[in-house]
């Protein structure tokens, strides 16, 4: 069964055992204890470390660390892909949070869960509205952030290759998306694009976000820009 996601004393109980038992020691204190973070779609955000007086707890499991638990136990798969990616990057030098255990729901919440490094600094959308004349140069900052992104080099790749060019799971994807939804009124747009995808094909193979934008992205200042999401 499931325990609920929301409910911090329960995660803070079921996070210390797993720790305990994971790390091999007979437990675990929090110097912080696991506390939920806003910021979240479709998982559930805490941010917590250990007491470095809890063992003999290798350096890594000491930081500031994040918890994220799928809000779904069929999620395991996005899990999965979303630790072999954050690894992927990471070890390639782009600042993305490292995971540190990824455990599925067999696992003590009955739900699928990462623990990762957590970032320091705000996001983007707090970072500006705190200073608004720092817009331009953040703006500029998260562009590079997203150019960097797209020079890392994809030898490796830890996840199946699709196959299709992308351009053609995006255009199928909007007819379906059409379709489901009624608008007949974008086949004609869609007719067009697909007519004309010859433009962006053959492609490139590189990085993609899918979801960049200032609430995925950690800013301590505008040259130390990270990406948590």
């Amino acid at each position: 069964m499931a325990l609920d996601p929301s409910d911090a004393g329960a995660v803070e109980a079921a996070l210390g055992r797993f720790l305990a038992d994971h790390l091999g020691v007979p437990s675990v204190s929090f110097a912080e204890p696991p506390a939920p973070v806003l910021h979240g779609w479709d998982t559930y955000l805490y941010f917590f470390r250990l007491d470095a007086a809890s063992g003999a707890l290798t350096p890594e499991w000491t930081r500031a660390l994040v918890l994220r638990i799928y809000a779904d136990q069929e999620r395991w798969g996005s899990a999965e892909a979303e630790t072999a990616i954050q690894r992927f990057v990471v070890d390639r030098g782009f600042p993305a949070p490292r995971p540190l255990a990824l455990v599925d729901a067999a696992g003590p919440f009955g739900l699928p869960f990462m623990i990762m490094d957590r970032l320091p600094g705000r996001t983007m959308v707090d970072y500006v509205g705190f200073n608004p004349t720092r817009l331009p140069k953040t703006f500029a900052g998260m562009a590079a952030l997203h150019a960097r992104l797209h020079r890392l080099p994809v030898e490796g790749w830890p996840l199946p290759d699709d196959g299709a060019p992308l351009v053609d799971r995006l255009l199928a994807l909007l007819r379906d998306d059409a379709e489901r939804l009624g608008v007949n009124e974008a086949d004609s747009a869609i007719d067009w694009l697909e007519q004309h995808r010859a433009a962006v094909v053959p492609e490139e193979r590189s990085l993609c976000h899918g979801d960049f934008h200032p609430l995925n992205i950690l800013v301590e200042s505008v040259d130390r820009m990270s990406v948590v999401n």
